[in-house]
């Protein structure tokens, strides 16, 4: 096992956030991140998606909002950084970089919270760490249910609702 410093000063590219303006300018507001995001999958809310994200950090940049405010903390918190949004994006928005910028600015103003902290502290533990995830995986199907999934495909309607019905269909180049 290595030793552990207490504390490092570290300076990264987070610790401003006017560096993160260039990246919210270049946002469209299009929504074509809605088409990829899991997080909008699951909740079907515009703060779930980045385009609801970016817009939250413009109002923190303009001093609209407290970054520190517990329904924006709880929306920054709310993201997988999967970039899935920064993939579908035509301008290319570096979305995680705001994001994880955004993230460390909350922990600057509020500190960790105490679950993430015993979770660290937890993982310089060997032993600890094990129990924790043996006792993890034996409640994890009592603490947690699968998010609402959509069937691969639509039903389709019962064989009576096609009776007496007429279709038009039209013939392609393939059929002629």
């Amino acid at each position: 096992m290595y030793p552990v410093e207490k504390s490092i000063p570290v300076q990264t590219v987070y610790d401003d956030l006017s560096a993160i303006q260039t990246e919210l300018d270049k946002c469209m507001h299009c929504g074509f991140c809605m088409a990829v995001c899991p997080i909008y999958k699951t909740t079907k809310t515009e703060s779930g998606v980045a385009r609801g994200k970016i817009g939250v950090a413009e109002a923190v940049m303009a001093g609209n909002l407290r970054i520190e405010d517990r329904d924006v903390v709880d929306m920054l918190f709310n993201c997988l950084v999967c970039k899935s949004c920064m993939q579908n994006c035509p301008t290319k928005v570096d979305f995680g970089r705001i994001i994880l910028a955004l993230r460390c600015a909350v922990v600057r103003e509020k500190g960790l919270p105490w679950v993430k902290r015993a979770i660290f502290a937890t993982l310089k533990r060997q032993g600890l760490f094990d129990l924790g995830m043996k006792t993890g995986a034996r409640l994890s199907g009592l603490l947690f249910r699968p998010a609402g999934q959509q069937a691969i495909a639509p039903p389709v309607p019962g064989w009576r609702c096609w009776e007496n019905r007429r279709a038009l269909t039209k013939t392609g180049c393939c059929r002629r």
